[in-house]
């Protein structure tokens, strides 16, 4: 009996790493990144797959891209001392978004979609919030402060689903580019 449970725990691992190392080399559908690193302000060109796997790869020029910066005022960063998270409830009268020409872009449609997702999914307080658009498609770039590490998270925007899908978090890299 020993010997046919220890088999079959086997067997079931060697399909479980075979998968993992399946997936993990998979990158049919992937995204381009070009990152900044925000400390040395190298760059950095990454192919991320959809199991949130990335490789390093040659450079390459992004897509041409619309920047929306999300102002640090849209945010309220309250907390929830007995949860350990922080609640960004969006003060949406104190917000302003500003295009590539430092213009103001009223905050309608897609854009306050977005920022609204952002205020709801994000469990710390928010340092910076970018939103790129790239042909008809929406990324969003999310500076948290989480004290020991700098993370910067990249989500694509669905607007059929109306949810963020993480596609990655990096460490102290600032998405600057995509294809």
């Amino acid at each position: 009996m020993k010997k046919r449970v220890f088999l079959i725990t086997l067997i079931i691992c060697i399909v479980l790493g075979l998968c993992y190392f399946i997936y993990k080399n998979d990158f049919s559908k992937s995204t381009f990144v070009i990152t900044q690193n925000t400390t040395t302000n190298e760059m950095n060109y990454y192919e991320i797959n959809n199991w949130k796997y990335k490789r390093s790869i040659n450079e390459f020029k992004s897509e041409e891209l619309e920047i929306f910066k999300v102002d640090n005022n849209c945010y309220n960063n309250r907390a929830d001392i007995e949860k350990n998270i922080a609640l960004n409830q969006l003060m949406i009268e104190n917000c302003t978004i500003k295009d590539n020409l430092e213009n103001n872009i009223e905050i309608k449609g897609y854009l306050e979609k977005i920022i609204k997702l952002v205020s709801k999914k994000e469990k710390h307080d928010i340092i910076g919030n970018t939103i790129l658009k790239v042909n008809d498609e929406y990324y969003v770039v999310v500076e948290l402060n989480v004290n020991l590490w700098t993370p910067y998270k990249l989500y694509k925007y669905s607007k059929e689903k109306n949810k963020l899908k993480l596609i990655y978090t990096f460490d102290g890299e600032n998405i600057i580019g995509i294809k």
